[in-house]
């Protein structure tokens, strides 16, 4: 069983993986580390000369001291672009649909090539039509004269692929494959049936917020903000004029179900010393700073005007320890929100739904000659 071995880049860590999969779905976890790290900001790695350091901390704190021969990199949505194209092929005959016609269709469809910035990372399908009448999201083994499919290319930054290879030749790691991680937490932790009817996906991280509309294996649309839990204790640390310490501290003390003002307060230690602060203004502080993500949503709906939807799909770490935080937003957008998490015991939690979600799409591209492992492999670096 070939071990995987991932990175995966966060907005305010770095996460560094080693395991198995096992054919029925066990994961083997051998090493996993995450450590904070300087992190990006619109794009550009605020401090790229201390990444390979990072990386180099991050893997000595998983406890892994091998040799690394292959290594996958979650890429952040910030550094990546979605384009979607329609092909159609037609023959003059009923054939059978194989890996061979879905190659041409993906390739004729990868039109992206003359972008100097980008470089195409994966290809997957938002569904296909046959003969005008049956739509699927895996033709395979169909029998068509007349195919059109909806597909998805995700295109990343160049400037990224030379920072993270650079940090890969210094750690040892012999070649790198790169995957979306938005867009492998979609496609991975959303069931296939909610896939199909499409699904808007918002992941809160520590200063980064992505936001999706998926359908089948593709994602019609994805854009990102830099905004996120850090934020929350940012805002608390200017209007308090307290440490960024005791702001998050306070972060996790907050209760957003607290929603009058009855009197009672939050108790933190602030320059070692015990300090209260009433709970409703500490509350309408954060809730300010919810309402940004509130609004993001809304407008990548209003972008969106094809797809309705009455559930946000929410996951990442950012704001997942901070009670009432999900009901206030559902509440301000008029919305369900359902909370994804990976189905992995001991890291059911959705700050690690980037993590496994993007592990099992590497695990899937070790163990086959997919379509996607092809597409990769043709554009790999």
């Amino acid at each position: 069983m070939n071990e995987v071995f991932l990175l995966d880049v966060g907005s305010g860590k770095l996460v560094f993986l080693v395991g198995t999969k096992s054919d029925s779905g066990v994961y083997n976890v051998k090493n996993i580390a995450s450590c904070e790290y300087d992190g990006y900001y619109k794009g550009e790695f605020l401090d790229p000369d201390a990444l390979e350091e990072s990386v180099r901390q991050t893997i000595a704190e998983s406890g892994y001291r091998g040799r690394i021969g292959k290594l996958y990199v979650g890429v952040p949505t910030e550094f990546l672009k979605v384009r979607n194209n329609q092909v159609k092929n037609a023959s003059r005959s009923f054939r059978t649909i194989t890996d061979d016609v879905l190659d041409e269709l993906y390739a004729r469809g990868n039109i992206f090539d003359g972008d100097p910035d980008y470089v195409a990372i994966n290809c997957s399908a938002r569904g296909f039509t046959l003969d005008n009448k049956f739509r699927c999201v895996n033709p395979m083994h169909e029998a068509a004269t007349y195919i059109d499919a909806d597909l998805t290319y995700i295109l990343f930054a160049r400037k990224f692929c030379d920072i993270i290879e650079k940090v890969a030749s210094a750690i040892g790691a012999k070649r790198v494959s790169y995957i979306s991680s938005f867009w492998a937490t979609c496609v991975q932790l959303l069931p296939a049936d909610v896939r199909e009817q499409g699904a808007a996906v918002c992941d809160i991280g520590f200063s980064n917020t992505s936001f999706g509309i998926v359908r089948g294996e593709g994602l019609e649309s994805a854009a990102s903000r830099s905004i996120g839990g850090a934020n929350l204790a940012g805002d608390l640390y200017q209007v308090l004029d307290i440490p960024y310490a005791s702001a998050c501290t306070l972060i996790s003390k907050a209760n957003l179900y607290i929603e009058s003002d009855n009197g009672s307060c939050y108790n933190v230690l602030v320059d070692g010393k015990p300090q209260q602060y009433n709970s409703f203004g500490v509350n309408r502080v954060i809730q300010a700073r919810l309402d940004d993500f509130v609004d993001f949503i809304l407008r990548c709906l209003a972008e969106n005007p094809n797809f309705s939807t009455d559930v946000v799909y929410l996951t990442g770490g950012g704001i997942a320890g901070l009670k009432g935080a999900a009901a206030y937003i559902s509440r301000q957008l008029g919305m369900r929100l359902e909370t994804l998490v990976p189905d992995v015991p001991t890291y059911g939690k959705s700050y690690y739904s980037s993590v496994f979600g993007t592990f099992d799409v590497a695990d899937k591209l070790e163990k086959s000659k997919s379509i996607l492992k092809r597409f990769l492999d043709r554009f790999r670096r």
